[in-house]
């Protein structure tokens, strides 16, 4: 595990920036903390409860603030479950598991476990793609 940012001072500004691009969303949001072996999951839900699930997964150095432009198409037509990845400048644990072992595989059947998702379409990209 690594740390991900260099100081307190970038933290809190990264942090306050996301508040600010999740007060945007554009459509009605769930924010939950899912728990998993790695730390709390940080995840947003949007769209109809009894639609297909889809989960998105943004990539490397980023957080859920990347699907800021797609939500609204996609929360249409879909239950949508945008995940902050571990590790990553968001809201989820700062625990980094370790890429080329099973620990990622295993964080993501804990986060689809807590969301209770038998089974969902996946989106992702860079890292999100890998995972």
């Amino acid at each position: 595990m690594s740390a991900i940012y260099k100081s307190e001072a970038g933290r809190a500004a990264i942090a306050a920036r996301y508040q600010e691009l999740l007060r945007r969303w554009p459509v009605a949001v769930e924010q939950l903390h899912v728990p998993t072996r790695e730390g709390d999951t940080f995840v947003l839900a949007s769209g109809p409860k009894d639609a297909p699930p889809v989960v998105l997964l943004h990539g490397s150095g980023s957080n859920s603030s990347t699907w800021l432009g797609d939500i609204a198409s996609w929360a249409t037509d879909f239950r949508v479950y945008a995940v902050d990845m571990v590790g990553e400048p968001g809201g989820s644990a700062e625990a980094r598991p370790e890429l080329g072992t099973e620990a990622v595989a295993l964080w993501l059947d804990d986060v689809l476990a807590g969301l209770d998702l038998s089974a969902a379409s996946f989106v992702g990209m860079s890292l999100g793609g890998w995972t």
